[in-house]
């Protein structure tokens, strides 16, 4: 029997999820489902665990780690089905998703998005591009970004040469989507839910990577071309939507330095973003910031007259009044 289906399942230091992951899948496969692990260099007992899955259904790939684009990568050039979903290794499918999926293989849909949010089967390409990058806010696919609960046509991504791009370390799953609605209107929205999300507690780190701003600056620049690829954007546009990008992206560095646990790292990283040459060249560029919330534009023009650290401390701020949550929950797709 043919495989229609291949479930990718990237892979890395979850141990204490991966199994509940890969049962959530199994619970419900037949033969025409393969389960393809990629174990993305994990230094706990992930692989180990995984292992144990091993058999008709499920092969466990192991590598260095290259990063999660890299593994997702993997897994499609290593899968066989006609239609490939991606499941987070942390995340499980609902009860019930197997026979909602394969309900929609047959139908000549190129992407078929499971989402309990959406109220419509079809939307504009526009509109889908506009959610992805957030400048537009519409809650029926607020969760339109992410390549989780959802299918895609495995010969359509061959004949696009569609792959994750990983040299972007945040926003690889925008660029992939967007890239795939800009080649095809067989989209299809099913108002169901058969994802299940995790929500982790917002825990602290310890460090800060200057190479953020590096992807960032790829990230910004295929995002570019994409849109002026598209045909759907004039220049005008086009600029405003990467400038709205650009500067949501300097809110989310901040972030990243405020929750830097040690006082004397936060600063060092404050003046490390203050002193970034990236960031300074594009700022320098006169960046409209119309499109953002007033949140953003404060912590953007903050960072703009080097005042990194004051950003630091009003994030900090916002950080502690906002009661992020100390306890996993999970999040109905």
């Amino acid at each position: 029997m043919s495989v229609e289906l291949s479930v990718v399942v990237p892979a890395y230091n979850c141990e204490r999820y991966v199994g509940e992951c890969l049962s959530s899948i199994l619970a419900e496969c037949t033969t025409e489902v393969e389960i393809i692990v990629v174990n993305d260099g994990s230094t706990d007992n992930t692989l180990e665990v995984c292992r144990g899955f091993e058999g008709p259904l499920v092969q466990v790939h192991d590598q260095s780690n290259m990063g999660v684009s890299n593994a997702r990568n993997v897994g499609v050039a290593l899968a066989r089905g006609k239609f490939v979903m991606f499941v987070d290794a942390d995340d499980v499918l609902a009860p019930g998703w197997s026979e909602s999926v394969f309900r929609e293989l047959r139908g000549g849909e190129d992407v078929v998005v499971f989402s309990g949010t959406a109220e419509q089967e079809r939307y504009s390409t526009k509109d889908l591009i506009e959610s992805i990058v957030g400048i537009r806010v519409n809650e029926q696919l607020k969760w339109i970004s992410s390549p989780i609960s959802r299918i895609y046509n495995r010969e359509f991504l061959r004949q696009i040469h569609l792959r994750f791009d990983t040299r972007v370390l945040n926003g690889e799953d925008a660029l992939w989507n967007i890239e795939a609605f800009v080649h095809t209107k067989r989209v299809l929205f099913v108002q169901e839910s058969i994802y299940r999300y995790r929500v982790h507690p917002t825990s602290a780190t310890r460090t800060y990577d200057s190479a953020f701003t590096r992807s960032n600056e790829y990230y910004l620049a295929s995002l570019e071309n994409l849109l002026m690829q598209s045909g759907l954007f004039v220049p005008s546009q086009v600029t405003e939507i990467v400038d709205f990008s650009f500067c949501t992206s300097v809110e989310l560095m901040v972030i990243r330095i405020a929750r830097i646990w040690a006082r004397k790292d936060r600063k060092w990283a404050a003046s490390a973003l203050r002193s970034d040459v990236v960031v300074r060249s594009r700022m320098r560029r006169g960046i409209r910031r119309r499109s953002n919330w007033l949140r953003q534009r404060v912590i953007y023009l903050l960072v703009r007259i080097r005042l990194v650290q004051s950003a630091v401390t009003l994030v900090r701020l916002g950080l502690r009044l906002w009661n992020n949550p100390t306890k996993e929950r999970w999040v109905a797709l």
